[in-house]
């Protein structure tokens, strides 16, 4: 898969593994930023968590995530959980 035929930002599959007959996946968010590729990618291991390997990661396939909103718990406690404080902002993509 060639960055080329991605959307501007989408979540993409890696890392693919079968254990036991089930399929396994790493997801990471892919970004392009005035023609730059950017992938965040969660991984403990990497010293940095932006990441431009792209042709490292062999991407499987890709969701495209077509628009996001913002989430202030103190406009809806019942995303309070996953939030830090009050006032903390969470990007939650809407996927297509």
């Amino acid at each position: 898969m060639s960055p080329d035929t991605l959307p501007d930002l989408a979540l993409l599959s890696i890392k693919h593994d079968q254990e036991e007959g089930k399929n396994f996946w790493h997801w990471v968010v892919f970004k392009r930023v005035n023609d730059q590729l950017f992938v965040l990618d969660s991984a403990s291991y990497l010293p940095s968590n932006i990441r431009q390997d792209f042709d490292a990661m062999q991407p499987k396939w890709f969701i495209e995530v077509k628009k996001c909103i913002t989430l202030q718990s103190s406009r809806y406690p019942q995303a309070a959980g996953i939030m830090s404080s009050n006032y903390a902002r969470r990007a939650v993509p809407i996927i297509s």
